[in-house]
């Protein structure tokens, strides 16, 4: 980890799979079909390119920051031992629906070490956020209430 802490790690695991559930909720992607839906979205100001299913139980979510041409041709089809080829950062996640609790959610997560500070600090407020919170104040992930000055 070179010296990077568990706690960056863990926080910039924690961003990126939030991040990427917001844009999968904004573009309507969350539909209990068991499909498989790609999507793109940014971070950081880097290019995204996720995964989502959902099913009864569970959401999963395979997500891929900066992709390499590898990354692209693979659509985020990655798993949790795919490292540097397919981008600058992956992680994998599930989110349980009925809890509102990740699972899986030790491993999973690979990164260059100039990404992690920047995916740990990174602001949950997306572009996928900001456009939905106007059409939808429900509180939900994905949909959360605005911040007040």
């Amino acid at each position: 980890m070179n010296g990077q802490t568990i706690a960056a790690r863990s926080a910039a695991k924690r961003n990126l799979l939030i991040a990427a559930l917001d844009a999968a909720f904004a573009k309507g992607l969350i539909v209990c079909d068991d499909v498989h839906r790609s999507f793109q979205f940014e971070i950081v100001g880097l290019p995204v390119i996720a995964i989502v299913r959902t099913d009864a139980d569970e959401i999963f979510i395979s997500v891929v920051v900066a992709p390499t041409a590898l990354g692209r041709r693979l659509n985020c089809a990655v798993n949790a031992k795919m490292r540097a080829p397919v981008g600058a950062a992956t992680a994998v996640g599930w989110l349980d629906k009925h809890t509102g609790q990740f699972l899986e959610i030790r491993g999973g997560f690979h990164a260059a070490n100039h990404i992690v500070p920047l995916l740990a600090q990174a602001s949950l407020i997306t572009k996928e956020r900001q456009a939905s919170s106007h059409r939808c104040n429900t509180g939900r992930i994905g949909h959360a209430r605005p911040a007040r000055a």
